[in-house]
């Protein structure tokens, strides 16, 4: 079976979930393209998780070359007038999004006329966003079956164009309760739950960095884009509550993005720089090795109109690994944290039960034990993706009889 997997960018360093579903497809004997919509960002992919053996497809830059596509598409693809039409439509119905939507229909004219398409079998693609789009548009113009996994609950473009995009798929996976219930929402007619899912053998358990002695400082490590819904502002607010109670600590928060200002901003303004750092995006075997210094995870999400969060990678890594994770009760984070028996959660934006919270772990050692151990045994057996990219692949397999 050749599957086409759409993506937005790829190698993706956020998106780490991705690469390693398609890294276990190919594991099983199956052939992967990605088409990639967007062009590459280099300065990202080289720390981003690399597969050798999958072809990627990337729009030409020769803009004569696109606009002889385009022309192509119009002309000869019976189909195209529809994605076409669709585009203008809900363009209009959400003005803000046309150039996007018409951006996407596009890169698909070019996309269509590569000889890599023509012995594709089914397209498959994550998040409900322009990935989904496309996966749609395209899958009218080559005739193929496609399939989605959904993420996060936000939807930016036009809810009847999402809807129309779910009921028509082949299949739909939601990977927490809450995609679950919205796929549900949506129209989903072929839904299944399958959970994200890492390599269990490549984080090893051990118990983490912990000691009883007054000389010991524990690290607090927090990972992810920094993004007003990550809420590591929130993480930076309880350090300093910490600070202020005399408690020793050191955090450092990994990753990168818009928000790095602001955050360096209160950092000084609370005179935390000898103990908060900002230590910018890391490669995979940097990061793990920095996952083996830490005592504690924190992932403070944060309801935010600027975007949505669902249940992220690191968290399930860091409990592979034993590490004890605190988390914020928004989003898909409770779907993996039990209160004092995979993790401790807090309301989200409450600083100061953030900080109660740290301090209860750091104070509690058989809780801290306790949650360990029950972290790693819940992400053996429901978070392994050898034994969900299994499903995964059957389902798809079934679509195709």
């Amino acid at each position: 079976m050749r599957i086409l997997y759409i993506a937005s960018q790829f190698p993706s360093l956020t998106e780490t979930f991705v690469a390693r579903e398609i890294n276990e497809i190919l594991n099983n004997g199956h052939k992967v393209c990605i088409a990639v919509l967007r062009p590459e960002n280099a300065k990202l992919a080289k720390l981003a998780i690399k597969i050798p053996c999958v072809k990627i497809l990337r729009v030409s830059k020769n803009p004569i070359k696109l606009f002889f596509c385009f022309s192509k598409a119009i002309v000869f693809s019976n189909n195209y007038s529809i994605c076409l039409i669709e585009a203008l439509k809900y363009g209009i119905n959400k003005p803000y999004r046309a150039i996007h939507l018409l951006y996407i229909i596009f890169v698909l004219s070019f996309f269509i006329f590569q000889k890599e398409l023509l012995d594709i079998d089914y397209i498959h693609c994550h998040f409900l966003h322009s990935e989904a789009i496309a996966t749609r548009w395209l899958s009218i113009l080559i005739k193929k079956k496609y399939g989605l996994t959904a993420h996060t609950v936000m939807i930016r473009h036009d809810y009847r164009l999402i809807q129309k995009i779910v009921r028509d798929s082949s299949i739909c996976i939601g990977d927490t309760n809450e995609t679950v219930q919205l796929l549900k929402r949506l129209g989903s007619k072929n839904l299944f739950f399958i959970r994200n899912g890492i390599n269990i053998e490549k984080f090893n358990y051990q118990l983490p960095v912990f000691s009883k002695s007054k000389n010991f400082v524990p690290l607090i490590l927090a990972v992810g884009s920094l993004l007003h819904p990550k809420g590591f502002h929130i993480l930076i607010e309880a350090c300093n509550l910490l600070n202020m109670k005399g408690i020793s600590f050191r955090c450092s928060i990994i990753g990168d993005g818009v928000e790095r200002r602001k955050l360096e901003n209160l950092i000084n303004h609370y005179k935390l720089n000898q103990k908060v750092n900002l230590s910018g995006s890391l490669p995979m075997n940097e990061l793990i090795d920095l996952y083996r210094q830490a005592s504690i995870f924190v992932m403070p999400s944060i309801p935010s109109p600027t975007g949505s969060d669902g249940l992220p990678t690191v968290i399930i890594e860091a409990m592979a690994l034993g590490i004890p994770v605190i988390g914020s009760d928004h989003a898909a984070i409770s779907d993996i944290i039990i209160h004092k028996k995979t993790g401790l959660l807090f309301q989200p934006g409450d600083q100061r039960l953030l900080s109660d919270n740290i301090e209860l772990i750091l104070s509690d050692h058989e809780l801290y034990r306790t949650i360990s151990r029950n972290s790693r045994i819940l992400v053996e057996n429901e978070y392994n993706i050898n034994e969900n990219c299994s499903r995964l692949i059957n389902i798809i397999e079934n679509i195709q009889c």
